[in-house]
């Protein structure tokens, strides 16, 4: 009887000893030692296309434009074709009247950037060219998720190099509220931030580079998803008890650290700054589509603000003002858009800017997110004014709302914004008040 404990003890501790002696090892060999941040999403880059962008412009003076989906011009940069013009690049460029290569894309962290930034700086573009830079609200967006015991283990090498065979385990939920932790630290993170803009002003600093700090829609309240995904709290409970943003706001909108990353690195290298933060002072409806895509009149200030800091840096000359250079209808249409989008991330900014949208052009979107935004808020006469809406438009209804078409109606499903008993509640409501075939969509979208 007396082997048994020591059966037991070689049981358990000989697999814990080799363990140890295991991931003692991979760390003195420095196996599985990258950071976390560099496991998040990529984004395809081809530099040959970059290269052969560039050298279609001859050699000829030309506007350069580095950044993400702000610079982009999202969401008018859906369709470039038309909508050149909105963008704080095009109207630089439109200002000077030199052609604009904008690489800027939707989602870029400023280590993609700063990719992008070594390919389109590694020759001296034209005099008179100008290079423009406005990144960094996605540092904390694409970053690999999990929950907190594979958090936890994935500080052991041996388990990430299991991940690494095995695949990571990343898994979300519907829009932003994704399941688990980051499995990068905060910290490690900003000084990734960092190296990455040093990399990017280090690679243009011989070209006519003006940088701008980033701006963000201080009205814009992102729910704190953990809070509301671990806690069991639907998006309705957090509006009912006036919930404001928490530390989930910088999956969306840049914090202080990255700004003061923007100064110094510029500062150091001595590249011309735009602080972009007066300019965003006013009405944030007027100035913002969402958390801090810019509506035609910021790009507008963007723009003269670039050109001004140009100017005094002695890069340009005289100009023409910038002007938005698309039509009011595209700018209604990138303000539904956006509207529909921020009802599943804040229903308060997004049934503002429904309720003033009196003549809609996607009715049927409009009308279906304007009800579901009013019963998130205890809005009865927005729930009413959806339901007008959407009843209002029997053709488009019917193919909007027809089996199998949900998307067409809305980019989000009601798991995002309602909970089972919500819906049947919200269902409730309008069974004797809507027309049958809306009734329907709401109880299976």
């Amino acid at each position: 009887m007396r082997r048994w404990p020591e059966r037991l003890a070689l049981v358990v501790g000989g697999p814990l000893v080799l363990f140890g002696l295991l991931e003692g090892g991979f760390w003195l060999l420095g196996v599985a030692d990258e950071p976390s941040v560099a496991a998040a999403i990529e984004y395809p880059f081809d530099p040959e296309a970059l290269r052969g962008r560039l050298r279609a412009t001859g050699e000829r003076p030309l506007v350069l434009c580095l950044g993400d989906s702000s610079l982009a011009g999202y969401p008018l940069d859906l369709n470039v074709a038309t909508d050149a013009g909105f963008s704080a690049c095009d109207q630089v460029a439109a200002a000077l009247g030199l052609p604009a290569v904008n690489v800027a894309q939707g989602g870029l962290s400023l280590r993609h950037v700063a990719d992008r930034a070594e390919v389109a700086c590694e020759r001296r573009l034209p005099p008179g060219s100008l290079v423009l830079l406005y990144a960094g609200h996605n540092e904390f967006l694409n970053l690999p998720r999990a929950p907190p015991v594979v958090r936890t283990l994935s500080r052991l090498r041996t388990f990430r190099l299991l991940r690494r065979w095995l695949g990571p385990s990343t898994g979300g939920t519907e829009g932003l509220a994704f399941a688990g932790e980051a499995l990068t630290d905060r910290d490690d993170v900003l000084a990734a931030t960092e190296v990455a803009l040093r990399r990017l002003v280090t690679a243009c600093r011989a070209q006519p580079l003006v940088v701008s700090t980033l701006v963000g829609n201080p009205d814009f309240h992102v729910p704190e998803l953990p809070e509301l995904t671990d806690g069991g709290e639907t998006l309705r409970d957090y509006l009912r008890r006036g919930g404001q943003a928490g530390p989930s706001r910088e999956l969306l909108i840049a914090p202080p650290e990255v700004d003061a990353a923007i100064v110094r690195v510029t500062s150091e290298a001595g590249v011309p700054l735009l602080d972009a933060a007066p300019l965003a002072h006013g009405d944030s409806m007027a100035l913002f589509l969402d958390w801090v895509h810019p509506t035609g009149e910021l790009h507008r200030r963007l723009a003269a603000g670039f050109l001004e800091t140009a100017r005094r840096a002695g890069l340009v000359g005289a100009s023409r003002a910038p002007v938005v250079g698309v039509a009011p209808g595209r700018l209604q249409w990138a303000l539904e858009r956006a509207a529909v989008v921020n009802v599943k991330l804040d229903p308060r900014f997004a049934l503002a800017q429904l309720r003033t949208l009196t003549a809609p052009q996607d009715v049927i979107r409009v009308g279906l997110a304007r009800l579901v935004a009013g019963f998130l808020l205890d809005a009865p006469g927005d729930v009413a004014a959806g339901v007008a809406l959407v009843s209002g438009r029997r053709e488009a209804r019917a193919r909007c709302l027809a089996p199998g078409a949900a998307e067409a109606c809305l980019p989000w499903p009601s798991r995002a914004v309602l909970s089972a008993a919500e819906r049947a509640e919200l269902v409730a409501q309008l069974k004797d008040r809507a027309p049958p075939e809306l009734v329907r969509f709401l109880e299976r979208f």
